[in-house]
């Protein structure tokens, strides 16, 4: 890997390369491990909720609930609207059940601790164990992924969901309602008790270049990773495209970026406070993630209990990363 520079405010270079634009703080941690800068931060943003303010407005909540018990209030107002209205599109499929994660930091997992997965404690099971309530009281659906939420929520027939900033361009596009656009706003995740952080799961790109320090097709491909995540025009046409957050401060002060009503409120209330999966720094973390997809799935569907199926999910995490 060509020499990378460690995260200080400075753009992530090749040694001996000149120093661009300042990337944030959030942007530069998202490309590290340990401390080490391994990449280029290309995008940064995060998943979060996605609601449909008009829906929200209906159904009585003047303001988007702070705390758990305020969510699963607000959720049971929405489904009085009635029509068939999913008052939030969470995943309940396999493939994408690893939304639950965040939900079970916000319940007070911190997942792994010291090398050790802590899926299976008290606050993992009673994430599970509300989640499960959810679905058992229909204010989620079963059979649903991102795919899935973003359809139903473009037509009207959802009213919260999970989705990354990328994820405007597709429900706008594909919604028979013209002024759906105007209608989307970000909201931070509800907190178990006032004062916590809102938790987000960050979610982002980045360029990483492979290859001797001292070969020169590395230096023009680090030169060419600097260009493509710092050069002004360059990260601003891209945002005009994906709407994707840049990761320079100049970016993000930029009229384009800061009059995207919707983009800035992200950043506000969700991109802020994300952090990284703690599996993701192992091999494994994929597989990790479908085994305790697969055993809330089997909570949701009654065939095991939230402390059975998240104990089960916890040992078998343990063995893939040990």
């Amino acid at each position: 890997m060509a020499g990378i520079a460690r995260g200080t405010g400075q753009a992530p270079r090749r040694l001996g390369i000149h120093q661009g634009p300042r990337l944030t703080p959030a942007a530069l941690e998202a490309a590290q491990l340990k401390g080490v800068q391994y990449g280029f931060p290309w995008t940064i943003g995060a998943i979060g909720l996605v609601t449909n303010s008009e829906l929200i407005q209906k159904a009585g909540v003047d303001e988007f609930p702070v705390t758990i018990d305020e969510y699963e209030a607000a959720l049971k107002k929405l489904k009085s609207l009635g029509n068939g209205l999913i008052p939030y599109a969470a995943s309940t499929k396999a493939a994408q059940l690893k939304d639950i994660l965040i939900w079970m930091e916000t319940f007070g997992s911190p997942l792994v601790k010291d090398g050790k997965v802590t899926i299976g404690d008290d606050a993992s099971v009673e994430a599970v164990a509300w989640y499960k309530s959810l679905y058992d009281q229909g204010l989620i659906a079963a059979d649903v992924d991102r795919f899935d939420a973003r359809a139903l929520f473009s037509q009207g027939r959802a009213a919260i969901y999970d989705d990354a900033p990328v994820g405007r361009n597709s429900v706008v596009k594909d919604s028979p309602d013209p002024k759906l656009g105007e209608k989307i706003v970000s909201e931070s995740r509800p907190v178990l008790k006032k004062g916590d952080t809102p938790r987000a799961l960050v979610w982002g790109g980045a360029i990483v270049v492979v290859g001797g320090a001292d070969d020169d097709a590395t230096g023009t491909a680090a030169d060419f990773g600097q260009w493509a995540t710092s050069d002004l025009d360059t990260v601003l046409g891209d945002y005009e495209v994906r709407g994707l957050p840049p990761v320079t401060e100049e970016s993000q002060k930029s009229d384009l970026v800061t009059s995207d009503e919707f983009g800035a409120r992200f950043a506000e209330k969700i991109t802020a406070t994300a952090t990284v999966n703690p599996f993701w720094q192992y091999p494994q973390y994929a597989q990790v993630e479908t085994v305790i997809a697969e055993r809330v799935q089997a909570v949701l569907v009654g065939q095991q209990t939230p402390k059975e199926a998240m104990t089960q999910a916890g040992e078998a995490a343990q063995k893939l990363i040990d």
